[in-house]
């Protein structure tokens, strides 16, 4: 941002030549060069209305040739504006610039997304091995209900085989990574 020139003694003794606003965002500087054009002067710069937009509040400069005043604007500054009062001459000459102080621009921040990962993929595949063990369960299941009729013995280990392999279902299938 260029800055904003103020020129000092062109017109004549203690003259003030200012443009009648500029414009800042919050968060950065307003950067006044200051071009004396005749003898050395005493120049004062004040804000009196400023202290919600920066902590400046006046500053007394000597001037010959040129110079430069650099005015910092708080980051949390509101949109609006306040008025730079420009003095020479002890008062003599005085010109008012309206200072705008427009919102900070605002940085887009790109929030990184992780990248997916891929599905954990075992050797054998858990999620058909439940219907079969659990069709291996029911035939050993209907299996003991036959064969465990009062004149036969009771096999215990079809009721035993059967259990292990519903169990084995179920567990496998609590195991089964969610589906995407």
């Amino acid at each position: 941002m260029a800055p904003t020139e103020i020129h000092l003694n062109r017109r004549g003794i203690n003259s003030i030549e200012a443009p009648l606003a500029a414009e800042v965002p919050a968060g950065k500087s307003l950067d006044l060069a200051l071009v004396n054009h005749g003898h050395p002067l005493h120049l004062s710069v004040s804000a009196a209305n400023a202290a919600r937009f920066t902590t400046f509040m006046q500053q007394n400069l000597f001037v010959q040739g040129e110079g430069s005043l650099s005015i910092p604007v708080k980051g949390d500054a509101p949109p609006g504006t306040f008025d730079l009062e420009v003095i020479t001459g002890y008062g003599m000459r005085k010109v008012v610039l309206r200072v705008t102080v427009t919102p900070a621009a605002v940085q887009k921040v790109v929030e990184e997304k992780p990248l997916p990962q891929p599905p954990v993929r075992s050797h054998f595949p858990l999620h058909r091995a439940a219907p079969v063990l659990i069709a291996a369960g029911v035939l050993l299941y209907a299996a003991w209900w036959i064969l465990a009729q009062p004149a036969i013995e009771q096999p215990v280990l079809f009721s035993v085989l059967s259990f292990l392999a519903l169990l084995s279902a179920a567990i496998l299938a609590w195991l089964r990574p969610p589906s995407s």
